[in-house]
Formats: structure tokens, C-alpha cells, sequence
């Protein structure tokens, strides 16, 4: 297998493009995103049910566990695009396995870097979207090298330094998706559960506990009991927890394929696959 056999389409694409990508790149393999999800996402739900349950702090959990198991999920991700862009099979446990096989010494070191991130983020928003450019194609790139060993590459962070203020915008633009996508996707997993077993998890659970038993108008218990609600609901954090794990498998998606965009237009790769087509088609007689 040789990277000008990639079974993806390499042309320049804007931030937008990919997007719409990472959706079709999904919907082609619903089946095998579904899988690779479940694996990293119900253990991680599981988690957040029982300790909202069982302690006060169940936001904290919810907090914790999705800054540290979208680190593997994002990486078998990753392992699964690049294995089938490059045309070949994947299952949802090969990608996880081989996610944590390849890549678990970058992954328990992006573990500890990862409250910095949130530090920054929440400090002053750019800092910490540029920490995270900085560190946001290690996956690719190590998964892309088995593909492109001894071929001529610039370095990771030499593209990034003369990509930043693009890469900013297009971070700034998945994170933005990535809230919509997420609003959207929570709202339409509780109108569902609301069809199909009569129970709202979020906004329903939440006019339930918001509501004064005596219909008196107190904003004060109201505010209290929201903030009691979104701290503590072991049911809606769960679901919180379960539609941000999705949203952020495509945005990590989105990021990809913007690697892929940066490669082309960095290192030529597609002009590298037409030449590579050409020779080919030199070499078969007629």
C-alpha cells in the first residue's frame, strides 16, 4: 500500500469543506463511528452516572471524564480515517486498539497537558485554542507516517508556525460548529427519549425541577435550583456527556480532514499522487 493509493479526495479545502466532509466521511461509516463511540463512550457514561449519583460534584466528573477519554476516542478516530482514506478495512477495536498501541505514550502526555489547555481556554480563550493548535496533529501525523516514511515532509510545527492565524480561525470555527452541533444534537436525544420512553433527560427533567411547587414567582429558588440541576442531575449530565463525545468525534474528524488540507497545500501532496498516477499509467503498455 503506497499513499498515492489513498481512497480519499486530496484538494484544497476551506474550513467549511471540511466540516461537510467529516459529516459525509461519517455518514459513509456510520456503522463503524457508531461502534468505535460506544466503546469509548458508554464506560465513560457509566462513570459520570454513578458519581453524580453517588457525590455532589457530578459536573466535575462530567468535566473530567470528557477531557480525558476524548483523548483515545479522538485518536481511534484518526487511526480509523487514516487506515481507510488509505483504502483499507477497519474495525471499531483494531482503531482502538491499535489507537492505544500507537499512540499511548502521546496520549497519557496530552492527558496531563490537557488542564493546562482548559486553563488557558477559560483564562483568555486564545491561549489556550493556540496550546491546543500546537498539539492538535500529533495523532495524524504519526498515523500518516506508516504511509509516508522516507518521503519529504515539512515538520508538524513548521506548518503550523506558517499556518497559525488560519489554523486560529478554522479552531475558532470548529468550536463554534462544535457548540451548535452539540445544542442541536442534546436537543433532538431528548425530544427522542421523549417519543420512544416518555422521558426527557434535559430540558424536560429541567422545567420539573425548576418549577415552584406553590406557583409563586421566586427568581431567587429558581436560579438555585437551575444551578442544583445542571450540577448535580445524574441523567441529564449523563446525556450531556454522551452528545458532547459525538459532537466532539466529528469535529476531530473536521480537524483531520483540515490536516489533510494543510498537507496539500504544504507539501503538494495531491500534485504528488497525480504525478505518481501519471507514471504509473507510463509504466502499463498499451
Amino acid at each position: 500500500m503506497r499513499f498515492h493509493d489513498a481512497a480519499i479526495s486530496l484538494q484544497p479545502r476551506n474550513i467549511g469543506s471540511c466540516l461537510d466532509l467529516a459529516l459525509v466521511f461519517v455518514g459513509q461509516h456510520i456503522a463503524l463511528f457508531l461502534r468505535i463511540l460506544a466503546i469509548i463512550a458508554l464506560p465513560t457514561c457509566a462513570v459520570v452516572y454513578w458519581a453524580s449519583r453517588a457525590t455532589s460534584y457530578g459536573w466535575l466528573w462530567s468535566l473530567i471524564a470528557l477531557s480525558a477519554m476524548s483523548i483515545p476516542l479522538g485518536t481511534a478516530l484518526v487511526f480509523a480515517a487514516v487506515r481507510l482514506a488509505m483504502g483499507q478495512r477497519c474495525s471499531a477495536f483494531a482503531a482502538v486498539l491499535g489507537a492505544f498501541r500507537s499512540a499511548f505514550a502521546a496520549m497519557a502526555v496530552t492527558l496531563l497537558l490537557r488542564p493546562i489547555h482548559l486553563v488557558l481556554t477559560l483564562a483568555g480563550g486564545l491561549p489556550g485554542v493556540a496550546s491546543l493548535i500546537y498539539t492538535g496533529f500529533g495523532a495524524e501525523a504519526r498515523m500518516f507516517s506508516v504511509w509516508r516514511a522516507g518521503e519529504h515532509d515539512h515538520r508538524v510545527s513548521d506548518l503550523v508556525k506558517s499556518e497559525f492565524s488560519d489554523l486560529i480561525a478554522r479552531g475558532i470555527a470548529v468550536g463554534l460548529f462544535g457548540l451548535g452541533f452539540w445544542a442541536l444534537l442534546t436537543i433532538t436525544v431528548d425530544a427522542s427519549a421523549m417519543l420512544l420512553v416518555g422521558v426527557s433527560p434535559c430540558l424536560g427533567r429541567l422545567i420539573e425541577a425548576t418549577r415552584n411547587p406553590w406557583g409563586l414567582e421566586d427568581w431567587g429558588a429558581w436560579w438555585e435550583a437551575l444551578f442544583t440541576f445542571v450540577m448535580t442531575d445524574a441523567l441529564a449530565l449523563t446525556t450531556v456527556c454522551a452528545t458532547a463525545l459525538a459532537t466532539y468525534a466529528v469535529c476531530r474528524l473536521a480537524w483531520f480532514f483540515a490536516y489533510v488540507d494543510l498537507r496539500i497545500r504544504r507539501d503538494c501532496w495531491d500534485v504528488e499522487v497525480a504525478l505518481s498516477e501519471e507514471a504509473q499509467r507510463w509504466r502499463t503498455p498499451t
